[in-house]
């Protein structure tokens, strides 16, 4: 019989590699969008950054970085919907 913290481990690794390999999906996905869109989903999501600070790192305005984002954000939501069909076909 595995014990608790056997098991909480294993489900701790699993799921770790689960957002691995999701990771590694959006990055390709992301990837595939290009600059200066995917920059702007990049430096939100993975470095948690404010529209206003992505505005100052990119050197664009909050307004611009907002676009890019929700922009790319649709781009994504449709790209990833086509592969989860396509996988499901």
């Amino acid at each position: 019989e595995v014990s608790k913290p056997e098991l909480v481990q294993h489900e701790s690794r699993e799921q770790s590699l689960d957002e691995d390999l999701e990771r590694e999906d959006l990055e390709r996905t992301l990837s595939r969008l290009g600059p200066p869109d995917s920059d702007v989903v990049r430096l939100k999501h993975f470095d948690e950054l404010t529209f206003e600070g992505i505005a100052q790192v990119l050197g664009i305005t909050t307004k611009m970085a907002k676009t890019r984002y929700y922009r790319g954000i649709a781009w994504l939501q449709r790209e990833l919907s086509a592969q989860l069909r396509e996988s499901r076909a």
